[in-house]
């Protein structure tokens, strides 16, 4: 069947006279887009969906493009430069390692809790840049960030220098 007649079935069957349920349906409504499994690998400069880094894996992303969040799992290391996340935030919750660096822009929040290692450099934040509870060194260093930079509960030192926040920064 051609395009046309499958929208005209679809139009005529969405209307309230239509009652034939042997009339052609609409196709179904796209998926929404699977996760990418970063896992012991890199990505270029390429445009994909959300990424998760699986718990103890390593990822690398240079000049990708996402659309959605990504999340890197307990134990994982994640380090990204010259990304472009256009939706969604980057979350890393008991991550072994999370550098984010170089012209990256983050349309949500940045958010690293429970982890190892933290650096973010040179990043435009739009949301809130938020790094709790780190074992391992921590650096924020001339970023932009459009809502609050918060660090509290670091323990392996915490340097926080030349950021332009645009809300609140506290450092605990």
């Amino acid at each position: 069947e051609d395009l046309a007649a499958l929208v005209a079935a679809a139009a005529a069957s969405a209307s309230p006279e239509a009652a034939d349920d042997d009339a052609p349906q609409a196709p179904p409504a796209p998926a929404a887009a699977a996760r990418v499994r970063c896992d012991n690998r890199g990505l270029g400069a390429i445009e994909t969906g959300p990424i998760v880094v699986p718990a103890g894996s390593a990822c690398r992303l240079d000049g990708t493009r996402i659309d959605g969040s990504i999340e890197v799992e307990p134990g994982a290391r994640l380090e990204a430069h010259d990304i472009e996340l256009r939706a969604g935030e980057l979350r890393a919750g008991g991550a072994a390692q999370l550098v984010l660096a170089g012209r990256s822009r983050i349309a949500g929040s940045v958010r690293a809790d429970g982890g190892g290692e933290v650096e973010v450099a040179g990043a435009r934040i739009a949301g809130d840049l938020r790094i709790d509870a780190q074992s391992g060194p921590v650096l924020a260093h001339g970023n932009q960030v459009g809502g609050n930079l918060l660090a509290a509960g670091n323990r392996g030192g915490t340097t926080i220098l030349g950021n332009r926040v645009s809300g609140q920064l506290r450092c605990e």
